[in-house]
């Protein structure tokens, strides 16, 4: 379930949410020396993910937005955030020469943030991304994106110390 508010235009936008997953795929994550009260064992392969996210428009360039979620089943690393500020106005390449720029931070919880939406930091990791798309012909989009952190010390890959990811990718429109 998810509420939305946006004007569209600029301005004030945000959002809240609820899921609730059961899988026998989340079981990978659980930790079972990190066992306490509030974690009942059977559930392990259940979430449920509350997510509020809030943002401002200051004009057709600039945009703040941030995003927290937890999952309330996972007794680790059950907690995900990320702030980002946004340059430009890159959409969808529909225009020759849209651009954009952002930087931000975030950090993922391996048990709440099980596929990140966002292609440059990985699930259970925390640092600093930056990221640039451009059109250099309609319907044909150019994007890079980098991140720089460490792995949380909770997560399942403790021990792997830095991370670091560069993506890159070619958008096509039809």
């Amino acid at each position: 379930m998810r509420l939305d508010y946006d004007t569209g235009d600029k301005g004030l936008f945000a959002g809240a949410g609820w899921y609730s997953i059961k899988d026998d795929d989340l079981a990978w994550s659980y930790n079972p020396f990190r066992h306490n009260e509030r974690y009942n064992r059977k559930n392990y392969n259940k979430a449920n993910i509350w997510t509020v996210n809030l943002g401002y428009k200051f004009s057709d360039l600039w945009t703040l937005k941030g995003a927290y979620a937890q999952n309330t089943k996972a007794d680790f690393e059950d907690k995900s955030w990320h702030a980002e500020l946004d340059y430009g106005n890159y959409e969808d390449a529909s225009e020759k020469g849209q651009w954009s720029v952002y930087a931000g931070y975030r950090k993922y919880g391996t048990n709440v943030s099980f596929a990140p939406t966002e292609d440059d930091a990985l699930r259970g990791t925390r640092g600093f991304v930056v990221g640039a798309s451009w059109a250099p012909f309609q319907n044909i989009g150019l994007l890079v994106k980098y991140f720089n952190g460490k792995y949380n010390a909770d997560s399942v890959n403790t021990g792997r110390g830095k991370a670091e990811k560069i993506f890159a990718r070619v958008e096509l429109f039809f």
